[in-house]
Order: C-alpha cells, then sequence, then structure tokens
C-alpha cells in the first residue's frame, strides 16, 4: 500500500513538473519571439491578465453565473437519468417499449435541440440549462440502467430466500449494487456538463465563461481570452475533485466490503 502510495505521489510531482516545463517553453518561445507574440502572448501576460481580471471581479461574475447553470443542469439531467435508467434496468420491458426512441435520441448532439430550445424557452437561463441537462443526463442513464440490470442474481436470490418483500430487495440489494454505476455516470456526466455550459454561453447567452472567452477572442483580448481559458479548466478540474472527494465518502462502504471479502 505504501508503495502504492509513493509511485501516484511521484507521478504526480512528474505531472506537475511536465506542466512547468511546458509553460516555461511557451514563456520562452514568446519572449524570443519563436512564436507569434499577439496570438501567444507569453505566459507572465496571461497570469498578470488573470491576476488583474480576478481583482475586478470580473471573472468571477462569469464563473458564478456558469456554476449556478451547470449545477441546475447537472441537478435536472442526472435526476431524469437517474429515473429513467433505474425503470429501463429494473423493469427490462419499459426499455423494451422505449428503445427505439431513446437510442434514436442519445445520439443527437445537444447543440443540434438550441435551435429547438430557443423557440420554446427563449434566450435566457433555462435554455443553458435544458441543453446542459439533456447532454449530461445520457451517461447518467446508461450507467444506472447498467448497474441496476446486472445486480448479481446469487443476491437477489439470497434476498428472497430470507424473505424480503420487492421493495426490500431493491431498497437493500439493488440500490447499493448500483451505485458504482451511477457514480460513474455522475461523473462523465459533471465533465459533459461543463464542456456543454461553455459551447451554449458561446452561441446564445450574454454571460457567463463560455461568452466571456467568445467576446474577448473577437475583440482581440487575446491574453484576457487565454485567461478565460484557463479558468474553465481550473473549474472543471475543481469541480471533479470535489465530485471525487464526495463519492469516496459515499462509497466508503464499498472498499470496507471488498477488504473484507479478501
Amino acid at each position: 500500500m505504501n508503495n502504492v502510495l509513493k509511485n501516484i505521489g511521484k507521478s504526480k510531482i512528474s505531472g506537475f513538473v511536465l506542466i512547468m516545463l511546458f509553460l516555461g517553453l511557451w514563456e520562452i518561445l514568446s519572449r524570443l519571439g519563436r512564436v507569434d507574440f499577439h496570438y501567444l502572448p507569453p505566459i507572465s501576460i496571461i497570469a498578470n491578465s488573470l491576476y488583474e481580471l480576478i481583482g475586478s471581479l470580473e471573472i468571477i461574475r462569469h464563473i458564478l453565473i456558469s456554476l449556478r447553470r451547470v449545477v441546475m443542469g447537472y441537478l435536472l439531467g442526472a435526476s431524469v437519468g437517474y429515473l429513467v435508467g433505474f425503470l429501463c434496468g429494473y423493469i427490462s420491458r419499459i426499455y423494451s417499449f422505449l428503445e427505439l426512441t431513446l437510442e434514436y435520441l442519445r445520439p443527437m448532439p445537444s447543440i443540434a435541440l438550441i435551435p429547438i430550445g430557443i423557440l420554446f424557452l427563449g434566450m435566457g437561463d433555462t435554455l443553458n440549462v435544458f441543453i446542459i441537462g439533456w447532454a449530461c443526463s445520457w451517461p447518467v442513464f446508461i450507467n444506472t440502467m447498467d448497474g441496476v440490470s446486472s445486480t448479481d442474481h446469487i443476491f437477489l436470490n439470497t434476498a428472497r430466500t430470507f424473505g424480503l418483500n420487492q421493495w426490500s430487495i431493491v431498497k437493500k440489494v439493488i440500490i447499493p449494487s448500483s451505485v458504482p454505476y451511477v457514480f460513474t455516470g455522475l461523473r462523465v456526466g459533471l465533465g459533459i456538463a461543463v464542456a456543454v455550459d461553455v459551447i451554449t454561453e458561446m452561441v446564445v447567452s450574454s454571460s457567463g465563461l463560455g461568452f466571456f472567452i467568445i467576446t474577448t477572442s473577437l475583440s482581440f483580448r487575446i491574453p484576457e481570452m487565454y485567461a478565460g481559458i484557463v479558468t474553465i479548466g481550473l473549474f472543471g478540474y475543481i469541480l471533479n475533485k470535489s465530485f471525487l472527494l464526495i463519492s469516496r465518502r459515499a462509497l466508503r462502504w464499498q472498499r470496507g466490503f471488498l477488504s473484507a471479502e479478501k
């Protein structure tokens, strides 16, 4: 175990060093004029622009707007995806009935729904939330359905042997068994939610990180544009790390169960 932790620590340090080398090379090449200074400004200038944007609270306002949209759309999509996925995994007839519709809609790019969304929802936060919810519901749906349908029959038969009724089996066997699958879908859906939020803000919004990046690009505020892109990366990274922290706490029982089995 100690060796595993040491290897993880070394890999993280190596990754950090690699990033620093890349940024340092970018800074040097830009300063020496080896790359176009206007299109690839030095990292120090981008960092200074980010510092000024934070100080003026301009980018903070866009972060909070994007965060609100992501959270609302994510919760909507995750709820719908889990409900439909659970029903389809638990009752195969429901999936058989809905299969053609679901498999037709699932590959459809969420961005293609923007024109329809504008007709019914207008140009506001509701549209962003709907598109985000649509996009992130599918990985939750697929993983939940797989998790529920792949519940070990030994567990189910054991539960029936002990006289558990159907609701007790769902609550004490099927739901706990499917939780790891659900969390995988939730994690994938969170990344999709951030990506789709940025795209929709670029296309139909007048605020948010996506809007900030596209407007700074069109007005040739290149350092600010890169600062916005860096912010999106940090935004997604922090959300992912927060989710992993929550999921590890929520799935602590599973690690204990696997340790007991060994």
